[in-house]
């Protein structure tokens, strides 16, 4: 029978006294805390793993099983830097408010630690942008006093996250299904 092994690392911050539920084919099977791994036998097949903690989330990972197959899956918080700061203040903020539905990293063992290296946009997430639009409003704000300005870069900020989030690779967002898996499909 197939098993999948979650795995959350401790080590982290941020919500390191919260369990995150685990719902599998969107039925809650249980939750895992910081420093625990659990695994869970499914039938072969196409199944949907999501974690979930109050209204933030984990992208959905649909995950293809063969008869014998074993996976590891590694859960954290996105925010895992553990030192004060504003910038990793308002990083937070941003996963808690616009990336609620990524708040929870949650990927396989061998791409949890890969670096993506996909050039400069790659690195410009999300957050940084809302960051950077968020602190240029402010300047505009007090410099200007126009409201309305200020109102048209964050909305232009929220607009660029949304879409960033819209066309970001379908097999990040639904998980990789294996080429010999494809094939026997």
């Amino acid at each position: 029978m197939p098993e999948v092994t979650l795995t959350r690392p401790s080590g982290y911050r941020t919500d390191r006294l919260r369990p995150y539920q685990v719902y599998i084919d969107r039925q809650k099977v249980g939750k895992i805390y910081p420093d625990e791994a659990q695994a869970f036998q499914l039938p072969p097949g196409t199944h949907d793993l999501q974690l979930k903690m109050d209204w933030v989330s984990s992208e959905r990972l649909c995950l293809a099983l063969d008869e014998n197959d074993q996976q590891t899956l590694i859960c954290a918080p996105r925010v895992k830097n553990n030192e004060f700061s504003i910038l990793k203040g308002y990083e937070l903020i941003y996963w808690m408010s616009l990336g609620f539905r990524r708040y929870i990293d949650l990927r396989r063992e061998q791409d949890f630690n890969a670096e993506e290296n996909t050039g400069w946009s790659s690195k410009l997430k999300g957050s940084a942008l809302f960051l950077i639009a968020l602190v240029i409003s402010i300047a505009v704000f007090a410099l200007t006093g126009e409201i309305t300005i200020v109102s048209a870069v964050l909305i232009t900020a929220c607009v660029f996250v949304v879409l960033g989030m819209l066309f970001r690779p379908v097999d990040r967002a639904f998980g990789k299904i294996d080429e010999k898996k494809r094939g026997s499909d």
